[in-house]
C-alpha cells in the first residue's frame, strides 16, 4: 500500500505521509535499492527500490525516503518538515543532514525511527543553546552503529556534500547552521572556498549583531508565530 501520486499516508503507529518531492531543497540523493520499512505498532511493510534524500526547507530539514516508481518524498510522522522539532528545526545542518542521508543510504531495513536516527547519527555532537544536550544522540548513534558498524559512521562524519558552495549561496532566503560550517573548516573536512568564506562572514556578523548564541527554542516559537530570521548584510548593518 504505497501512495504514487504523492498523497498524504498516515499509518497507525506513527507511520507514513507522503508529499511531493519538487517542493523541497535537495542537498543530496542516494541510490536506489531495495529497501524494507516496517512500523512496529502498524501494520505497513513496503518492500521497493528506495533511495534515501537530504532535504531542507523553510522550516525544516532531514532525511526522506524516495520510492522509484513516485515523485514523492516520504518521511516518517516524527520526522516530518510540518512539525520540526528541536533537532530538525533551523538553523538547518546541511553537513549533518547530508552526513545523515549517507549513513541512510547503507542501511536496507527501516523501522519509524531510522531516519530519524540517522539524522541524529550523522552528527559530531547535538547540544542547543536554550536546551542542552540531546539525550537522544547517544541513543540514536548508538543504534546507528550496531546497524553500520562505529568505523563506517565515523568515515562518513569527514565527507562534505559536493555542492556545499551553490547551498550556502542560498543563506539569504534560508538559515543554515554557521556553527556546523566553522567547525568543519576548522577540522579541516571542509575546505574554505569563497562562497565559504562569505557564509562565515556573515554569520560571525550576525553573532555579534546579536550578541548571543542561537536559541532553539526561540526557534521554534518564532517558526510557530512565523517570524523570519533577521537578515543582516555582510557589514553586520540590518
Amino acid at each position: 500500500m504505497v501512495d504514487v501520486k504523492g498523497h498524504a499516508i498516515v499509518l497507525p503507529g506513527g507511520g507514513l505521509e507522503g508529499r511531493d518531492i519538487s517542493k523541497y531543497q535537495i542537498i543530496a540523493k542516494g541510490d536506489y535499492e531495495r529497501r524494507t520499512v516496517v512500523f512496529q505498532q502498524g501494520v505497513a511493510d513496503f518492500r521497493d527500490d528506495y533511495r534515501p534524500v537530504a532535504y531542507f526547507s523553510g522550516n525544516c530539514n532531514g532525511i526522506g525516503l524516495e520510492p522509484k516508481r513516485s515523485g514523492s518524498l516520504y518521511f516518517f510522522a516524527e520526522h516530518h518538515p510540518d512539525r520540526p522539532n528541536p533537532s530538525t528545526a533551523p538553523p538547518i545542518k546541511v553537513i549533518a543532514t547530508y552526513r545523515g542521508m549517507k549513513i541512510a543510504e547503507m542501511i536496507k531495513l527501516f523501522d519509524d525511527e531510522t531516519l530519524l536516527d540517522s539524522w541524529y547519527a550523522g552528527n559530531r555532537n547535538l547540544c542547543f543553546a536554550g536546551v542542552g544536550p540531546s539525550p537522544r544522540y547517544p541513543q540514536s548513534v548508538e543504534k546507528i552503529e550496531e546497524l553500520t558498524g562505529k568505523n563506517a559512521r565515523e568515515s562518513i562524519l569527514t565527507v562534505v556534500p559536493d555542492n556545499i558552495d551553490e547551498i550556502l549561496k542560498k543563506s539569504d532566503t534560508y538559515w543554515f547552521d554557521g556553527a556546523e560550517i566553522a567547525e568543519e573548516v576548522e577540522l579541516g573536512t571542509l575546505k574554505e572556498t569563497q562562497a565559504v568564506r562569505s557564509f562565515l562572514d556573515d554569520y560571525y556578523n550576525f553573532q555579534r549583531y546579536y550578541h548571543k548564541p542561537v536559541d532553539v527554542l526561540e526557534i521554534i516559537t518564532n517558526i510557530a508565530e512565523g517570524v523570519q530570521r533577521p537578515k543582516v548584510s555582510p557589514k553586520g548593518h540590518s
